[in-house]
């Protein structure tokens, strides 16, 4: 297929990446609550630093990792092929938006369970009954919607 990805886009709407800046994220808005509340409030009787190291930790892991993840998004649509695939069903837990899909490739029936994340740019999908994958035809547990990746 050879199409390169929006990584911004991806960076948005990719259910992985969400996942690992909102653990960042998270770490960070809990580490800062506790150096102040410990600073103002507790009178530096915690030991905060473990907090920090660890925020930090988790933001080193997320820069070397989303990077890797994006290779691996724009590998898939380097090599991929396009199908098509009907949402047999879908189920909503919170923002995540897990898709159970069929489709066909080569002559074959495939069922997958796909999760994404809900942003004002995957919402549609909540109301579709078709979407694009790109799948790696070498291993078929490796698909993407197209549409979260490119504009």
């Amino acid at each position: 297929m050879n199409r390169k990805i929006d990584t911004i886009r991806a960076i948005q709407n990719d259910y992985w990446i969400a996942t690992t800046l909102g653990t960042v994220f998270f770490s960070a808005v809990i580490t800062f609550i506790s150096v102040i509340s410990n600073r103002f409030i507790l009178a530096d009787s915690l030991n905060t630093n473990v907090l920090a190291a660890g925020t930090g930790v988790f933001a080193l892991i997320s820069i070397i990792l989303i990077p890797l993840r994006i290779r691996y998004i724009q590998g898939i649509f380097d090599n991929g092929v396009e199908v098509k695939a009907a949402i047999k069903s879908h189920s909503i837990y919170k923002a995540n938006l897990k898709l159970n899909l069929e489709f066909e490739y080569l002559g074959q029936v495939h069922n997958q369970r796909l999760e994404q994340v809900i942003t004002r740019n995957t919402k549609h999908f909540i109301d579709a009954k078709e979407v694009v994958l790109v799948i790696d035809p070498n291993n078929l547990n490796r698909l993407l919607l197209r549409d979260v990746y490119i504009s």
